[in-house]
């Protein structure tokens, strides 16, 4: 009996550890966003913040922010994690989790090649350059510690699709 139960265990955990997850039905390929590396002319800033319960604001001071082009594959990861392909916030859990928000897969190489990244300054606010015309998912984080529980934070991820034009300054708010 004592010799079964470490295989038994083994084969369990190795269960969980293969099974579950998200399983991806649509595949990333470069061919249907090859426009956005041949860059653009157009300027996008935008600030992202979310109102606390008390009324306060936290922006997403330090934090990076995302400019992933619209595609089959990305909308389906998107729709996935945020139940929407237009707005939604991805709350964080214990720790710092996906809500059982996970993939059988990660996301390949390639699928982070193909977006533009920019940090939002200390007052939240951000900028891409030379983005090509076309419709996009603007992701960031904005969280904040409550101080009741040090490993649990309030607020999470934040999307919101975004289209632009050709040789423009575009702006556009992330909030709740």
């Amino acid at each position: 009996m004592n010799k079964i139960f470490p295989i038994i265990l083994v084969l369990v955990l190795s269960g969980c550890a293969t099974g579950g997850g998200y399983v991806m039905k649509n595949s990333f390929s470069t061919d249907e966003i090859d426009w956005f590396m041949a860059g653009g002319s157009t300027t996008v800033k935008g600030s992202a913040f979310l109102k606390q319960r008390g009324g306060g604001v936290v922006t997403c001071a330090g934090n990076e922010v995302t400019l992933t082009p619209v595609t089959r594959y990305s909308t389906e990861r998107i729709s996935f994690l945020y139940d929407s392909t237009e707005f939604g916030i991805l709350q964080r859990g214990l720790p710092r989790t996906l809500r059982g928000k996970y993939f059988k897969e990660g996301a390949p190489v390639a699928y982070g090649q193909y977006s533009k990244y920019a940090r939002c300054d200390v007052d939240g606010k951000f900028e891409f350059q030379n983005v090509p015309q076309g419709s996009y998912y603007l992701i960031t984080i904005v969280e904040w510690n409550t101080g009741r529980n040090m490993f649990e934070n309030e607020g999470g991820f934040i999307m919101k699709r975004i289209s632009v034009n050709d040789k423009e300054l575009v702006k556009f708010v992330i909030s709740n």
